[in-house]
């Protein structure tokens, strides 16, 4: 008992750090104003743009490659990433400006197959839905965090915005590195988890196909979903300092890292409470419902605040928290509960890398429609807008894939155990 809490402690710990400190690596650049215009476009745009694009490419190409990978390539997959990504900030401060887009592209492609690695040690066990919450959380504070810290090293420091990503990044080298070693000495999941959660396996193009017959319209619903929730997600992190400024509210620095800490601490408490309900049909129901108030959380908070009924920071606030209540789960535990609910055959890193690769689409294709587009239009009234289509829209899909799973549940668990 006492080796399965410290295992599960030190899973939590360095999975936490390796991936707070890989968004030290994808989006300090962020917290820049790029304000130099390219092909009549603020460059930042387009460096988010570039970055986004191949993000989404890792994504697509982490349908197989995360859903593959076994657990001895797992180190050494981790460690190239990072290489790669460092070496794409180096190009980002030296090269001219049109090619700056090229080392963002490169960035986005050695970074977007971080999570899907490091959530396969992490699924298939007792502790995966606090563990893989955990995680999740820190996405929802590293990226606020990162760009305080590289706004300090512009304002306060004088480094060169080129610069500011790449020093920004070597602050994390050395957790990245030690964190790393220590998550690929941990043992895989015990025979009490298998039994509890079903053995996680390596999956190849036949198993793919198998596990979408059985379950492709309920998970492609919430994928759906996801593409609209990433979209919101990418435009109020990646312009979150300009819309703090929009807002009328000063220091933005201290802002950007303030407002994530109570969304995550709620989030925690929310998903360690369901975490303790061992019927996994139900634990996967409750996050569905979740989810459904996480979207409509959304569009409330955007009405509020345009009534007068919200500061700016609560508003910032409570849009946060209903969309990573809706976002979250779907990155880590949602699917981890589902495969455990129909005791399918496969991983975790399938499901969250379909979902991924269509929401960063949808959110490349929005980024060139809304800002390409309307480049003169207010970055605040972009999310307002963008929030209420989100939440009508998002809310009205987890319904929907929840009538779905409920109809058909007793036919899948008959399929599954066949």
């Amino acid at each position: 008992m006492q080796r399965a809490l410290n295992t599960a402690v030190l899973l939590g710990l360095t999975s936490f750090s390796i991936y707070f400190s890989m968004y030290a690596l994808r989006k300090p650049f962020a917290a820049g104003v790029w304000d130099e215009l390219l092909w009549g476009f603020p460059l930042k745009i387009w460096l988010v743009s570039a970055q986004l694009l191949g993000y989404a490419a890792a994504k697509w190409w982490g349908i197989s490659f995360v859903s593959q990978i076994r657990r001895n390539q797992q180190k050494q997959a981790l460690l190239a990433m990072f290489v790669v990504a460092y070496a794409s900030l180096v190009l980002l401060a030296v090269v001219p400006t049109p090619l700056k887009l090229g080392a963002m592209v490169v960035n986005g492609l050695s970074l977007g197959m971080v999570w899907g690695v490091i959530f396969r040690y992490l699924e298939g066990r007792k502790a995966t839905d606090v563990l893989g919450i955990f995680l999740s959380c820190s996405f929802v504070v590293s990226s606020g965090a990162v760009k305080s810290l590289g706004l300090w090293l512009v304002q306060s420091i004088g480094i060169e915005e080129s610069w500011m990503p790449l020093i920004t990044g070597l602050c994390f080298a050395p957790i990245l590195v030690l964190s790393v070693g220590w998550i690929d000495r941990l043992p895989e999941p015990s025979e009490a988890d298998r039994a509890l959660r079903s053995e996680r396996t390596a999956m190849g193009r036949t198993d793919r196909s198998e596990m979408l017959r059985h379950v492709g319209l309920g998970v492609g619903l919430i994928s759906l979903a996801y593409v609209l929730l990433t979209g919101l997600r990418d435009l109020r992190d990646n312009f979150a300092v300009e819309l703090w400024n929009e807002l009328g509210v000063g220091n933005a620095a201290v802002n950007l890292t303030q407002s994530e800490w109570p969304i995550t601490l709620i989030i925690l408490a929310v998903f360690t409470v369901i975490s303790r309900i061992r019927d996994n049909q139900k634990a996967f129901t409750a996050m569905l419902l979740v989810l459904v108030v996480g979207g409509l959380l959304i569009g409330f908070s955007a009405s509020a605040y345009q009534m007068g009924w919200l500061s700016p920071y609560l508003f910032m606030f409570l849009l946060g928290l209903g969309l990573y209540l809706a976002y979250i789960p779907i990155t880590s535990i949602l699917f981890d509960r589902l495969i455990a609910a129909l005791n399918l055959n496969g991983n975790v890193g399938f499901f969250i890398y379909m979902a991924d690769a269509m929401g960063y689409l949808g959110t490349t294709v929005l980024m060139f429609l809304f800002r390409f587009g309307e480049s003169e239009s207010s970055w605040l009234n972009l999310l307002l807008n963008v929030s209420f289509v989100v939440s009508i829209g998002s809310a009205a899909l987890f319904i929907a894939a929840l009538a779905w799973f409920q109809n058909v549940y007793s036919r899948f668990k008959h399929i599954a155990h066949a």
